[in-house]
């Protein structure tokens, strides 16, 4: 399972997007943010370990379920595009 998530990099409009990695690879810079004590780090870094995780769980749930319907598609990109707000 390949899942990604950009990396543990503040964002900047000028910048290029980081490679994506797996949440394995995401869980890294969580723990180096951690060390050098940079909250504004640590809390990219966690917000991208989780994006990885919950791709993972998304992958794993469809892998196993039979075909969604197109409003079954729908909702849960809502959920998706609201991210996490209710």
């Amino acid at each position: 399972m390949s899942k990604t998530v950009r990396s543990a990099t503040p964002e900047h409009e000028d910048t290029p997007e980081p490679p994506l990695m797996t949440a394995r690879q995401a869980a890294g810079p969580v723990a180096s943010a951690v060390r050098m004590g940079d909250p504004e780090r640590e809390h990219v870094a966690r917000r991208n370990l989780a994006a990885a995780k919950i791709g993972e769980a998304i992958e794993a749930a469809l892998a196993v379920a039979p075909p969604l319907t197109g409003t079954q598609v729908q909702h849960l990109s809502r959920l998706l595009r609201k991210g996490g707000q209710r």
